[in-house]
C-alpha cells in the first residue's frame, strides 16, 4: 500500500507500507512477519512503453520470526535500471549494496570443486523475483548493520504451495 508523486516529467517518487507474512508448516522457525518502509525514485528516459528508465529504492523492515536469531531489521538501497525490448519482453538490471558482502559469505562457506555455491547471477535474479528475502549475520551473531562485515546470512523463498 503506497503512493506515488510526480515530480517532474517522467520523474516519480513514491512511499510504500511493506507488510508480509510467511509460514512454514514443516520448518516452524522459518515462519516470520515483517513490516517496513520503502521509497522509491524513477525517472524514464523519453515517452512510451519501450523508453529506458532507472530508479532508487531505499528500504528497510523489521523481522519478527518464530527463530530468536532471526528477528532484526533489514536495509537495502537498490539501483535499477531497464528497458522494454518489445511488448512481452523487457530487461533490466540492479545493483544492492548488501549483494556484495552476501557473496563473500557464500564464496567462503562452499568448497568450489562441489559448485554447492549460488552464482551472483542466481542470487541477484532470487532477489529481483520478489519471492526471496534474505538476512545477512554478523560475527556476533545479530543481524549485520548497514557496511558491517556478514559472517552469514538466511535466504529464504516463498512459493505458493511450499
Amino acid at each position: 500500500m503506497g503512493g506515488a508523486v510526480e515530480l517532474a516529467t517522467g520523474t516519480a517518487f513514491s512511499v510504500a507500507v511493506l507488510a508480509r507474512a510467511v509460514e512454514f508448516q514443516r520448518f516452524s522457525d522459518l515462519s516470520e512477519t515483517a513490516a517496513g518502509l520503502s521509497a522509491s525514485l524513477r525517472h524514464k528516459f523519453g515517452l512510451g512503453p519501450e523508453a529506458p528508465w532507472m530508479s532508487l529504492v531505499i528500504d528497510g523492515e523489521r523481522i519478527d520470526s518464530d527463530s530468536y536469531i532471526r528477528d532484526g531489521s533489514r536495509y537495502g538501497v537498490t539501483l535499477r535500471a531497464g528497458k522494454r525490448i518489445g511488448e512481452r519482453w523487457s530487461l533490466s538490471a540492479a545493483l544492492r549494496e548488501d549483494l556484495p558482502r552476501l557473496m563473500a559469505v557464500m564464496s567462503a562457506a562452499f568448497v568450489p570443486k562441489w559448485g554447492e555455491a549460488w552464482t551472483r547471477r542466481q542470487v541477484e535474479d532470487s532477489l529481483l523475483a520478489g519471492f526471496c528475502h534474505y538476512c545477512l549475520i554478523s560475527p556476533a551473531g545479530e543481524p549485520a548493520a548497514p557496511g558491517e562485515q556478514a559472517a552469514g546470512f538466511t535466504l529464504a523463498r516463498t512459493i505458493a504451495g511450499e
